[in-house]
């Protein structure tokens, strides 16, 4: 019969082992640090397993563990739960279940516990089952073979959305427009990156006929002037605007709105209310 005991227990920094890593921004990260110089601890406790060996494999708690490392010895304690220890694979199961009830979990921390489980030779259907979703579930954070590895290198490193590198090799077009498209989906957040607001703009293109008749280069034109739509329509209606005689008659509630020109026939009603 397993042993499912859980305890409270001191435990050394060096004898912890993360199983899995998880994107912690840096300003959680300085607020956690700052809350371990001011003499406090957290609420919540990491959660490990303890194997034989007395090492403590760390299931739950990645920020904290970032934070602890950051203040304290690898000699001093923190107090941890601590579980007895099950094997690779339930730990992992685990880790994913709880990512997938935490909508803070980044796309890439799934990707890579999923991908450990692969390899070590479980299917999709096993993992969707053992987690408690669909497969399709499970398949939404795997990256496509088709996606070439600097893509995926400048994503990781950047922090890019795998989302929209997702979506950007579903789009039907040239290979060369999509590479460029990576290229913008994978840049620093503050850098011009490509916005799925963006992304769905350029989906707009694809459904025109006569876009699919240009040559590769008028594609590509086409593409980055869908990337300013927001923009060009904003100045098209700032243009109305100005080109309008906005009246308001608190008397009788009547809008109207007339062109500043004296063509009578232009003349349009919005609203009238007496």
């Amino acid at each position: 019969m397993a042993n499912n005991s859980v305890r409270l227990s001191l435990v050394r920094l060096k004898d912890i082992i993360p199983i899995y890593t998880e994107s912690v921004s840096k300003k959680s990260l300085s607020v956690m640090i700052n809350t371990l110089k001011q003499g406090d601890d957290f609420e919540c406790k990491m959660v490990t397993e303890k194997d034989k060996e007395g090492k403590h494999w760390l299931k739950y708690g990645y920020s904290q563990y970032l934070a602890y490392m950051e203040v304290l010895s690898l000699e001093d304690e923190v107090t941890c739960l601590e579980k007895p220890y099950s094997n690779q694979t339930k730990q992992r199961i685990d880790i994913l279940r709880n990512m997938f009830g935490n909508n803070k979990s980044a796309w890439v921390d799934k990707h890579k516990i999923i991908c450990d489980l692969v390899e070590k030779n479980k299917s999709l259907i096993f993992i969707a089952n053992e987690v408690g979703v669909s497969k399709k579930d499970i398949e939404q954070y795997l990256v496509h073979p088709d996606i070439p590895s600097w893509v995926i290198d400048a994503a990781v490193k950047n922090n890019a959305s795998f989302i929209t590198i997702e979506n950007v090799r579903k789009l039907e077009l040239p290979v060369s427009i999509k590479h460029w498209l990576y290229k913008k989906a994978v840049r620093k957040r503050n850098d011009g990156r490509l916005t799925h607001d963006k992304l769905e703009k350029v989906k707009w293109l694809l459904i025109l006929e006569k876009f699919s008749k240009l040559n590769n280069l008028q594609k590509k034109n086409m593409v980055e002037e869908a990337f300013y739509f927001r923009e060009k329509l904003e100045n098209v209606w700032l243009e109305a605007i100005e080109g309008l005689e906005y009246k308001y008659d608190f008397s009788n509630l009547s809008y109207s709105f007339s062109p500043r020109s004296k063509t009578k026939e232009k003349k349009l009603i919005v609203l009238h209310k007496k």
